[in-house]
């Protein structure tokens, strides 16, 4: 689970299907955003996993908020990162190759506070050009503008022959600009 930065919302992740009314996945898991409510009746759970069709997304994993929870970000055993914007009722693919497909095996994703970034990891070697590590790498797209950036490279932003640890989601800063993640290879000076 991943609080929102004023802590009104939490982003969690369920594969009980009492939760909520008309599970289409059945006991598949699910990403909910909770209001946090202390001391105050149940809370009221709102599903956050639909594709860009509108239909419910057969396994949610890894879900985190933008600061005012306006934005949800999660993978999908499918291998995408989609963004739900809560307030427009809408949801997307972000994890996007250079030629605007989507892209393969991606997870892991986190969002900058606005919403406007999402950093992903993939080994799709087709996201950015010159990419041939033949390895997971860290990207972040610019979702105003579907700008695709792979940010686990060198420090003279050669390609790097690193092994990025999948098991750690990268972080983002919260305006975007700085993302950390964790891995082994990468030449820093």
């Amino acid at each position: 689970a991943a609080g929102v930065g004023d802590g009104r919302d939490l982003a969690c992740l369920t594969a009980s299907a009492n939760y909520l009314t008309s599970d289409a996945n059945g006991a598949q898991q699910d990403a909910l955003v909770a209001p946090v409510s202390f001391g105050a009746p149940p809370l009221a759970l709102e599903r956050v996993s639909f594709d860009a069709a509108g239909a419910q997304v057969a396994v949610s994993n890894n879900a985190a908020l933008s600061r005012d929870g306006r934005f949800a970000v999660f993978d999908t055993t499918a291998g995408q990162v989609i963004l739900r914007d809560r307030e427009a009722g809408t949801s997307r693919i972000v994890s996007l190759r250079s030629d605007g497909s989507p892209a393969t095996g991606a997870s892991r994703p986190a969002i900058s506070a606005d919403g406007r970034f999402v950093a992903f990891m993939s080994a799709d070697a087709a996201i950015v050009a010159g990419d041939t590590n033949a390895l997971p790498d860290v990207f972040v797209i610019d979702t105003q503008t579907n700008a695709v950036e792979r940010v686990s490279v060198n420090d003279d932003d050669s390609e790097a022959a690193a092994l990025v640890l999948a098991a750690v989601p990268p972080v983002l800063s919260t305006d975007g600009a700085l993302v950390a993640y964790l891995g082994r290879g990468v030449t820093t000076s």
